[in-house]
C-alpha cells in the first residue's frame, strides 16, 4: 500500500523549509503529497522538480472548482477523463 499525506498537516514546517519538509516526509516513507495552497513560493515546474528530487508524487490537491477549471483545465494542464 502506498501512503500519502496532506501538506496542510505540516503547513508550519513547510513555510520554514519547503524542500527539507518534503525530504523529511519521504524519509517517513510517504510516497505522495496532497497540496493545500502552499507551494513554497515555487512555480509549477519548480514544484514538480522539488517532488522529483526527493521521490514524491502529487496524489491530490485541495482546490475550489473555479480555480481548478481556470488554472488547470482551461490552460490545458489536465483533462477531465471521459467514461
Amino acid at each position: 500500500m502506498k501512503l500519502g499525506i496532506q501538506l496542510y498537516s505540516v503547513r508550519d514546517r513547510l513555510g520554514k523549509d519547503f524542500s527539507g519538509t518534503l525530504a523529511a516526509l519521504k524519509s517517513m516513507r510517504f510516497e505522495g503529497v496532497e497540496f493545500a495552497g502552499q507551494y513554497g513560493g515555487l512555480n509549477p515546474g519548480e514544484t514538480a522538480a522539488a517532488l522529483d528530487q526527493v521521490g514524491l508524487t502529487c496524489c491530490g490537491m485541495h482546490s475550489d472548482p473555479a480555480t481548478l477549471m481556470d488554472t488547470f483545465i482551461r490552460r490545458g494542464l489536465c483533462r477531465i477523463p471521459r467514461f
